[in-house]
C-alpha cells in the first residue's frame, strides 16, 4: 500500500451549506424533511486525477477514514475524513487457474474485526483484507457474482449476488458460512440482481434489487420477507435503479438511484420524505450515483460513477443535530483542490451550497471553474499566479470579513491567473458598500465590483 502524504487531493470543501432543497411530503401526510449538508467533494487521489467508474465506498469505523473502490483503475483508495489522501493499492485477485491478476473492486465493507471486505467483479469470492491491503482469507460464494456487502451489529456478514438465482449469503463473524436466503424471481420477497444491502437500526435487512417489482425490500435477519417499496415506474417515490441503501438513526431509509441521479429518503413504511440532487456536477448533485455508505453518525458517502468522484454529506434534522461548522482556518490545508469554495460558519439553509463547481473535460486535464452565481455582482479583491496561494489568501479574507468567497480561474489577456471573488450581491450599491468596508477594515488592500465576474472562465 503506497502512502499518499506527499500528494494533494482534488476536493471541494463546502462546510456549512445545504446540498440541495428537499421536497417535504410523505405518503402519510406532511413530514419534516431533513436538510442535507455537503461536507466534501473529492475528485481524485492526486491533483489532476479523477476516479474511474467508482462503484464502492465504506467508512472505517475505527477512525472515520473513507475507503473507495476505484473500480476502473483496479484500486482501493483511502482518504481521511477531510479528504486528505492516505494510501492506495491495486486489488489483486486469484483466478481459478491460480493466476494473480488486477481486479475490479465493486463493493466494500468493514467487518467486526476491522478487516476490509471486498467484492470484485473479476472473481466470485469475497476478499478479506487487513489494513495494509493484504489478503487474509476468502468467503466462497457458490453461485452468482458478489456485488453487495453489509455487516450487522452482531458481526454477521451479508453478501448479495447478481445473475440468476440472486441470493443473500450469510457468514458468521469468524467467516464460517451460515444460512442463505432469497428466492429467485421478481415478485415481493424475491430477489433478482441485488445491488446493495444494509442492516437498519431496528436490525432488519434492507435489500436493493435492479430487477424486482419493488426496488427496496425489507427482511428479517433470518430472511423472512416483511415489506417493500419503490416500484420501477415513473413518479415521485418510485425507483429506477437503486444502487445504494443505508439507514439513519431516526429510522429512515436512504436510497441513491443511479438512473434518476438522486438521493431519496423514506420512512420505514416506504413513504417518501424527501428527494435530493438531480443530474449535475455541483456539490449535492449526482451523475450516476453508484454506491452509498453511512457511518452511523449522520455522515453519508456517495460515489458518482460518471463524474469519477465521491461526496460526503451530513444529515441534519431535529433527531440528529449537525455538529458545529469548522471555521475556514480550521480546514485541512494539506489537501488543496483545483477549485475551492469557502464559506463562513452559518446555519443550514435550504438552498444549493456551491458557488463554483468543477466541470470535467474529456481530455483529462485540470478542471476549470464555472461561475454559478445567480446574483449580479461580485467583489474582486486580487489575482494570483498560483491557485494554492489564492486559496490560502481566500481563507484569510473569509475569516476576517465573514462573507463567502471563491477562487476561480481567470484570463486577463493571454495569462492564466486565479482570482479571489468575495460575496454575491443583487445590486451594485450593496456591492460597492461592502467593497469599501473590506478595504477600510484592512481585510484587503483593494476591491473592485464586477458584474457577475466577467473575467471568470466559462
Amino acid at each position: 500500500m503506497n502512502g499518499g502524504h506527499a500528494c494533494r487531493s482534488r476536493f471541494v470543501a463546502v462546510a456549512g451549506l445545504v446540498a440541495a432543497a428537499a421536497l417535504a411530503e410523505s405518503a402519510g401526510g406532511a413530514s419534516e424533511a431533513p436538510l442535507l449538508e455537503s461536507r466534501l467533494v473529492v475528485w481524485g487521489f492526486t491533483q489532476g486525477e479523477s476516479l474511474r467508474q467508482p462503484r464502492g465506498i465504506a467508512f472505517d469505523p475505527r477512525d472515520g477514514a473513507i475507503y473507495v473502490a476505484n473500480t476502473g483503475q483496479h484500486r482501493i483508495e483511502v482518504f481521511s475524513g477531510t479528504g486528505r489522501p492516505l494510501a492506495r493499492f491495486v486489488h489483486r485477485v486469484t483466478q481459478p487457474d491460480n493466476l494473480l491478476t488486477d481486479g475490479a473492486p465493486c463493493a466494500l465493507a468493514f467487518d467486526r474485526a476491522g478487516h476490509l471486505l471486498v467484492a470484485d467483479q473479476a472473481v466470485t469470492y469475497v476478499d478479506v483484507l487487513d489494513r495494509r491491503g493484504r489478503s487474509l482469507t476468502h468467503l466462497d460464494i457458490p453461485t452468482g457474482q458478489p456485488t453487495a456487502l453489509a455487516v450487522g451489529v452482531d458481526g454477521t456478514i451479508y453478501v448479495g449476488t447478481t445473475a440468476e438465482p440472486s441470493r443473500i449469503y450469510r457468514f458468521r463473524p469468524d467467516y464460517a458460512p451460515a444460512e442463505t436466503f432469497g428466492e429467485a424471481g421478481e415478485g415481493p420477497g424475491q430477489l433478482h440482481n441485488v445491488t446493495a444491502i444494509a442492516e437498519l437500526p431496528d436490525s432488519t435487512i434492507a435489500v436493493a434489487c435492479a430487477r424486482t417489482e419493488l426496488g427496496i425490500q425489507i427482511f428479517t435477519r433470518a430472511g423472512e420477507y416483511l415489506r417493500g417499496f419503490g416500484t420501477h415506474e415513473l413518479g415521485r417515490g418510485n425507483l429506477s435503479l437503486p444502487s445504494g441503501v443505508a439507514g439513519s438513526a431516526g429510522g429512515r431509509i436512504w436510497v441513491c438511484d443511479e438512473i434518476r441521479h438522486s438521493l431519496m429518503v423514506f420512512e420505514q413504511n416506504g413513504g417518501i420524505v424527501a428527494e435530493f440532487g438531480g443530474r449535475g456536477s455541483a456539490a449535492g448533485e449526482f451523475a450516476h450515483p453508484s454506491s452509498l455508505a453511512s457511518d452511523g453518525k449522520g455522515l453519508i458517502a456517495i460515489t458518482d460513477r460518471e463524474l469519477g468522484r465521491f461526496q460526503i454529506l451530513f444529515i441534519g434534522n431535529r433527531e440528529l443535530p449537525a455538529p458545529p461548522t469548522a471555521s475556514p482556518q480550521a480546514m485541512d490545508s494539506s489537501a488543496a483542490d483545483t477549485t475551492a469554495t469557502i464559506a463562513p460558519p452559518q446555519s443550514m439553509i435550504a438552498r444549493p451550497a456551491a458557488t463554483t463547481r468543477p466541470q470535467r473535460r474529456d481530455s483529462g486535464g485540470a478542471d476549470e471553474s464555472v461561475a454559478l452565481a445567480a446574483q449580479e455582482f461580485n467583489i474582486a479583491v486580487g489575482m494570483y499566479p498560483d491557485r494554492a496561494l489564492a486559496t490560502s489568501e481566500l481563507a484569510r479574507i473569509v475569516g476576517a470579513c465573514g462573507l463567502s468567497g471563491r477562487v476561480a480561474r481567470v484570463r486577463p489577456g493571454s495569462a492564466v491567473m486565479y482570482g479571489i471573488f468575495i460575496g454575491s450581491f443583487p445590486d451594485r450599491g450593496t456591492a460597492d458598500r461592502k467593497a469599501r468596508e473590506l478595504v477600510s477594515s484592512g481585510a484587503v488592500n483593494e476591491a473592485r465590483v464586477l458584474p457577475r465576474g466577467p473575467l471568470v472562465k466559462r
